[in-house]
């Protein structure tokens, strides 16, 4: 939450318990932008064109627009729109990327390979906890597939972007409080052990392929 003009601006951080951050915020001429692990800001609307190409489905324009059910939400979103020259998938897997890797010969292939690394099961987990969490903060009734969802979908996006929109023409919206105990959990020891030996597995994995 941050205020400029006499108006507040919303946005939201997703933290996974492996992978990429991301970070979303709106700026005061009402484009939404995202950073990935703090790198320069790019339209949310590239990255959604991303992660309905990763799962599928078609990433145009009129595409994008329908996945969002509150109409006046898709309204909202012609700003971002208009700062976001992808007309599809491919182009915004070269814009993420040349975002994310400026100094490398960007291909599509490449750069679609890249990002779909980013955001795989092997790179990226929001946890079980972190899954729970979400559906419980956007009130999403889950079934047993959707729980088992580990990583970042099209759809968890266009939620989050949905309510960052509807908190942004909210005069009275208040930003969570991240410091509130209410919304921090207890690692166990096993569950950090864990981690630390997939990071370790990873390292190996890497220093094999090099040789």
């Amino acid at each position: 939450e941050t205020e400029a003009r006499g108006r507040k601006y919303f946005g939201a951080k997703i933290i996974p318990a492996t992978g990429a951050w991301i970070e979303i915020e709106t700026e005061p001429d009402e484009v939404i932008y995202a950073r990935i692990d703090r790198r320069r800001k790019f339209p949310v609307t590239a990255l959604l064109r991303v992660l309905a190409d990763l799962g599928g489905r078609p990433s145009g324009t009129a595409d994008l627009l329908a996945a969002f059910s509150d109409q006046s939400a898709a309204a909202d979103l012609q700003a971002t729109l208009g700062r976001d020259h992808n007309q599809g998938a491919e182009s915004a897997y070269l814009y993420i990327y040349k975002h994310l890797r400026d100094s490398d010969l960007a291909t599509v292939v490449n750069a679609r390979e890249f990002i779909q690394n980013l955001f795989s099961r092997a790179r990226y987990d929001l946890s079980v906890v972190g899954r729970v969490r979400f559906n419980r903060r956007f009130h999403k009734p889950a079934t047993a597939t959707e729980r088992e969802e580990r990583t970042l979908t099209f759809d968890d996006l266009v939620t989050i972007v949905a309510k960052i929109i509807s908190l942004n023409n909210d005069k009275t919206a208040r930003g969570d409080d991240i410091d509130h105990l209410g919304l921090r959990r207890i690692r166990c020891v096993g569950e950090m052990f864990q981690q630390r030996l997939r990071v370790g597995m990873l390292q190996m994995k890497r220093n094999i392929q090099d040789k």
